[in-house]
C-alpha cells in the first residue's frame, strides 16, 4: 500500500472479521494482507495506522469518543485487539460505500471538526481506496466469467421424465447441470416407476462426490461396513467414491435429487461384502 495510514482498508478489513479482530486477523486479512504487503513489519505497520485514528491509550482502556472527533475511528478492545468504535461514523460508513465524501462533509459540518482535516482524512482515504482497488484487482485471480459455468434454471413443468438411466427401476429428470458445468457435475430428480422393484444388485461407482437427498416417499440403501439404512422425506446421505452398496426397496411414490461429480461416470458390478 502507498498510503502509510491505510485507514479505507483497515475498516474494511475489520468489518469483513465481524467489526473486531486481533492485529495479526488483520495481517492476515484478505484486503490487507497481498504481495505488495509482504514486509516482516505488517502488525507494526497496522498498530500504527490504527493508533493515528484511535483515542484508546493504556490497555483494554476505553477512553470514549474522544469528545465525538469523527477521526476516533478504531477502539481497543483488548491487548493487541481492536474493533470499528462506531459504524454511524461518517468515515467508516464511507470507508464501507454507504456516503460518498461530499455527504462525509455534510455530516460533520455542525460537529465543530476542523474542515481542512476532514479534507485531508477524506483525500487519505481516497488514496488509500485506489491502491486498494488497484492491488486487489492485481492479486486476485482472473476467471473467465462464472468460472466456466453458464447461468441456468430448471423448471418442473418444464422438465420430462426419461427411464433410460442408470437403474431401470427408476425414471430421471435432468436438471441441465451436466451441461452448465461442461460435465464436471450432474443433478437429476430421480423417481420410482411404480410397480417396479430393484433387483438388489450391489455395485460402485467411479466418480468423486455423490450425495442422495429424499423429497418423497422412502428407500432403503444398504452399504458396505454401513448396513441398511431408509432414507425418508428430508434425508440426505454422501456416499464417498467407491463405496459397494446397493438399492434394497422403496416406495413406489419415492421421489430424490441426486448431486454427483463428474456428471458421467462408470458403475462397476460388485460382489456381495462379506
Amino acid at each position: 500500500m502507498a498510503n502509510a495510514n491505510w485507514v479505507y482498508t483497515l475498516i474494511r478489513a475489520l468489518d469483513d472479521l465481524g467489526g473486531a479482530a486481533h492485529v495479526s486477523q488483520l495481517a492476515q486479512n484478505r484486503f490487507v494482507f497481498n504481495e505488495q504487503n509482504e514486509q516482516k513489519d505488517l502488525q507494526a505497520s497496522i498498530r500504527g495506522s490504527i493508533h493515528d485514528y484511535c483515542s484508546d491509550h493504556s490497555s483494554g482502556e476505553r477512553k470514549g469518543a474522544a469528545n465525538g472527533n469523527a477521526r476516533d475511528v478504531f477502539a481497543k478492545v483488548g491487548p493487541a485487539k481492536w474493533e470499528i468504535r462506531d459504524y454511524r461514523n461518517p468515515f467508516v460508513k464511507f470507508a464501507l460505500g454507504k456516503i460518498d465524501s461530499s455527504q462525509v462533509l455534510g455530516e460533520l459540518e455542525e460537529s465543530g471538526e476542523d474542515r481542512t482535516k476532514i479534507e485531508q482524512l477524506i483525500g487519505e482515504m481516497e488514496d488509500d481506496k485506489s491502491v486498494f482497488v488497484r492491488e486487489h484487482w492485481r492479486s486476485s485471480p482472473q476467471h473467465p466469467r462464472y468460472q466456466n459455468q453458464a447461468f441456468t434454471i430448471a423448471h418442473a413443468d418444464d422438465g420430462k421424465f426419461v427411464g433410460q438411466g442408470l437403474r431401470a427401476f427408476f425414471e430421471y429428470r435432468d436438471l441441465g447441470i451436466n451441461a452448465a458445468t461442461k460435465g464436471k457435475f450432474g443433478a437429476h430428480v430421480i423417481r420410482a416407476v411404480p410397480g417396479e422393484e430393484s433387483p438388489g444388485a450391489w455395485h460402485s461407482h467411479d466418480l468423486e462426490f455423490q450425495m442422495v437427498y429424499v423429497t418423497q416417499g422412502w428407500v432403503v440403501f444398504e452399504y458396505e461396513g454401513e448396513g441398511e439404512h431408509t432414507l425418508r422425506a428430508g434425508s440426505c446421505v454422501l456416499q464417498p467414491p467407491g463405496i459397494r452398496h446397493r438399492e434394497v426397496r422403496h416406495s413406489d411414490d419415492m421421489e430424490l435429487i441426486e448431486i454427483i461429480s463428474p456428471a458421467e461416470f462408470s458403475t462397476v458390478p460388485e460382489d456381495a461384502p462379506e
